[in-house]
């Protein structure tokens, strides 16, 4: 499957049962990159959907039983729109009625929250890639701008990470 996937790409979805962490599936992967050179970045959960803003939105707003007007984004974490708060918008990790529960992030606009929950999602997929903390401050400060994230992944790839590298571009929008 790893196979198919490297030479049909987004052509085809590959699914299974199991899971990324499966010792199965962690074996295919490793066997795949050492004897073909590629397969270490293969994974069965696909990134969530990028629009040149960011995180793609999969609902209109929509008001909670409290009120609350929300919207949820492509990685399954909800941005809320609160005109009496601090700030105008919250992001939240999760669908959730409470209004007691703490929010990940937050932007006055519409636009800086949706980035910085962008920018959030990428620190916590890629926790345990090289360099990313490098290019976060050139990611908050151009919104909408995918440069520091081409240039991240150019820099994974030229210090010998190619799976991150591919890992990072598959998450970019096209």
């Amino acid at each position: 499957m790893i196979v198919f996937h490297q030479h049909f790409g987004s052509e085809y979805r590959i699914r299974s049962d199991g899971m990324d962490e499966d010792v199965c599936w962690v074996a295919a992967r490793e066997i795949c990159q050492r004897v073909l050179g590629y397969g270490a970045g293969f994974s069965l959960k696909p990134p969530p959907r990028m629009t040149v803003h960011g995180l793609a939105f999969t609902s209109n707003w929509m008001k909670t039983r409290s009120g609350v007007s929300v919207r949820d984004l492509s990685n399954g974490w909800e941005i809320r729109r609160d005109t009496k708060a601090t700030f105008k918008y919250t992001v939240y990790p999760e669908r959730s009625d409470e209004d007691h529960a703490d929010p990940l992030l937050a932007g006055n606009t519409l636009r800086t929250a949706r980035w910085n929950a962008t920018i959030a999602y990428f620190q916590r997929e890629f926790q345990n890639a090289p360099y990313l903390d490098e290019f976060v401050n050139s990611m908050r400060m151009t919104p909408g701008e995918w440069g520091p994230f081409l240039a991240w992944s150019d820099k994974l790839q030229d210090h010998g990470h190619d799976a991150f590298a591919q890992k990072v571009r598959s998450h970019l929008p096209r």
